[in-house]
């Protein structure tokens, strides 16, 4: 069967979604057999192999996210409120509302839940990432789907595999101790270095820009300027994804290469600084996508095996819809891969359509922004009502000079280290 991670992730896709929108049921013990028996026949029979690896995964999809759907929290479960640390895991983002609280991410040590922190009343500086705190006098709720199933914000939070939600006090909160040798903790040093030198090297506007870009994070922006890249369609830019990976790949690989650091050891180091950049931006979705694909394309390389693009990034989905079958209601999911699996169907067509009429260079750039915003078109519409008439003549405006601008911004934080002249040089490219 040629490329089988079409089918089986399809096949399970449908599986989740058919029994979402249709709540179905099936007993556990009726799927296991289910799927054990088309299992058997698969192993017999070759003539209807694609029909029953189809059965077969559909079934896994119903199964899997009605596991999920009762999954019942155990920290929820613990009635006598017990004293317990959790590890923080990304910056505190203050939800200024009617009851204003900070809230957190974090990972409950005694029992390895992702929750969602919600601290009231802080009136000290924030925890760090990597901080491990103990908690008491704590209210904890598990995250129920089962009569709130349309609720778009438990959707997202189970999304991200977060498992309940804690409100705490600031005065019940302790801080315990920080692993300041790990990688997470080593990511958020080098992240909070990085804004330091974007904050004294440029004005407001700018600094606040090239922070969001490189670390994905709108927070950083104002409302007016979020809304201007929305309204023009060029929002992805302040959401890392697939394309910052690739400029920060061809960006590393080219200055190794001055080195003369030999092709293999180039790839590992820029390996381990994908997964270091990840930690700093706290793994969303679109960044696992692009990181564990260029994984498999090295290991390819190193295996001297063929790397099927299509075929790695739906075995890459399928991975992560058996891990968390929510993730499917992730935009984030949605967009990052519908534009991954619109490039490598789309642009061959595209590009060859245009060749006769454009030259090399604009023709790929053309083809790609195409490909890409056809394929999450109708996402876009669906989720945010909006179709920007601009989009795909700012896109083709924005996405060379964002290349050309993270390039120089890694150059600069990098020159910053080693001398400041030069590195006064390439911001005064980067204010233009």
């Amino acid at each position: 069967m040629k490329r089988p991670f079409v089918y089986i992730f399809f096949s399970l896709f449908s599986g989740i979604v058919l029994t979402y929108i249709f709540n179905i049921r099936i007993n556990y013990f009726i799927a296991t057999c289910i799927m054990i028996a088309f299992s058997m026949m698969l192993l017999k029979s070759t003539k209807y192999d694609m029909f029953i690896v189809v059965v077969i995964f559909v079934v896994l999809g119903n199964l899997l996210f009605n596991i999920a759907l009762t999954y019942e929290s155990i920290l929820e479960a613990n009635r006598l409120n017990n004293p317990i640390e959790v590890l923080i895991l990304n910056d505190g983002l203050d939800r200024g509302n009617y009851t204003s609280y900070i809230e957190y991410e974090a990972k409950v040590l005694l029992t390895e839940e992702k929750s969602l922190i919600r601290l009231f009343n802080q009136t000290e500086d924030a925890f760090n990432v990597g901080d491990v705190v103990e908690l008491t006098n704590y209210k904890s709720k598990g995250i129920d789907l089962h009569n709130e199933k349309h609720d778009g914000y438990l959707l997202y939070l189970k999304s991200r595999g977060i498992k309940n939600i804690v409100d705490i006090n600031w005065t019940n909160i302790k801080y315990v101790k920080t692993n300041s040798k790990s990688l997470r903790a080593i990511s958020f040093k080098i992240r909070r270095y990085i804004e330091r030198y974007l904050d004294d090297s440029f004005h407001d506007s700018e600094k606040d820009l090239l922070k969001s870009i490189i670390f994905g994070n709108r927070g950083y922006m104002s409302k007016e300027m979020v809304s201007h890249f929305s309204r023009s369609g060029t929002a992805h830019i302040i959401a890392v994804s697939g394309l910052h990976i690739g400029l920060i790949v061809i960006f590393f690989e080219r200055v190794m290469k001055l080195f003369k650091i030999r092709k293999k050891q180039i790839k590992i180091l820029t390996a381990l600084t994908l997964l270091i950049y990840a930690y700093a931006v706290n793994f969303p979705v679109s960044i696992v996508r692009a990181i564990i694909m260029y994984y498999l394309y090295i290991a390819a390389y190193l295996l001297e095996r063929k790397y099927d693009a299509i075929n790695s990034l739906l075995f890459l989905a399928t991975i992560l819809l058996i891990i968390n079958p929510f993730i499917i209601f992730s935009v984030s999911f949605q967009l990052s891969f519908s534009a991954t699996l619109g490039i490598l169907i789309l642009f061959p067509l595209i590009y060859s359509f245009f060749k006769v009429y454009i030259f090399k260079s604009l023709n790929s750039l053309l083809s790609v922004t195409l490909a890409a915003q056809l394929a999450t078109l109708p996402i876009l519409v669906y989720h945010f009502n909006y179709l920007s008439t601009i989009s795909i003549i700012a896109n083709l405006l924005i996405i060379p000079v964002m290349g050309l601008l993270i390039s120089l911004t890694i150059g600069s934080i990098i020159l910053g280290i080693i001398s400041v002249n030069l590195a006064m040089f390439f911001n005064s490219i980067i204010n233009l």
